[in-house]
């Protein structure tokens, strides 16, 4: 009601009729070529192609899966266009939050070189991370479960050279062929340091 018209209906006791099956306004998917109504439009492309929600859903999962980054738009006149790349964000309503997660943890595998990249040592956490390049072993707590390791080389912490320094000059496979080595009983050779059976 208004103060002029105290008797005049509010806009919220209005009553609109619904809308008709004729008067809903319909799209083709670009995918199944169904003609749908816009309810089930897909809104997280950047440009102007039409999909149904559930096509584009099945799409982006299975590029994820497949890790096809970045996941252009499905119309083949937009695969060569910069800016026909689907954001994490706009589809995150649509597609599973596992997927959601995995294309975050892809996208980051892709922006760390591969001579920098290493994941925690720790199994129940795995994550991530970016060593830092550096000469010098640095110990560092992984930022999510804070178990130790060489911000450096990116294995676990472990105080194993000679003056009981933690030893990556040798690359993350070496504390796995040290123990190796003893079980076996391997020994270095003293001209060329290769580790050799006797």
């Amino acid at each position: 009601p208004s103060d002029l018209e105290p008797d005049a209906p509010g806009p919220s006791t209005a009553k609109v009729p619904p809308l008709a099956d004729d008067e809903v306004p319909t799209f083709d998917c670009g995918i199944c070529m169904d003609t749908l109504p816009v309810f089930d439009l897909f809104h997280g492309l950047p440009c102007k192609h039409k999909f149904c929600a559930t096509c584009m859903t099945t799409y982006v999962e299975g590029r994820i899966r497949a890790s096809e980054l970045p996941i252009p738009c499905p119309d083949a006149g937009c695969k060569g266009k910069e800016n026909a790349v689907l954001h994490p964000e706009k589809c995150k309503k649509a597609i599973d939050y596992g997927a959601f997660g995995d294309w975050g943890a892809r996208l980051t595998e892709r922006a760390l070189p591969a001579d920098r990249r290493a994941y925690c040592p720790n199994r129940r956490c795995g994550v991530i991370l970016e060593t830092s390049g550096g000469a010098e072993p640095a110990m560092a707590p992984c930022p999510a479960c804070k178990h130790l390791l060489c911000a450096t080389c990116g294995m676990e912490w472990s105080p194993d050279g000679a003056a009981g320094e933690h030893d990556c000059a040798k690359g993350p496979d070496a504390a796995l062929v040290r123990s190796l080595a003893q079980e076996r009983r391997w020994k270095q050779c003293p001209s060329c340091r290769m580790i050799v059976e006797r």
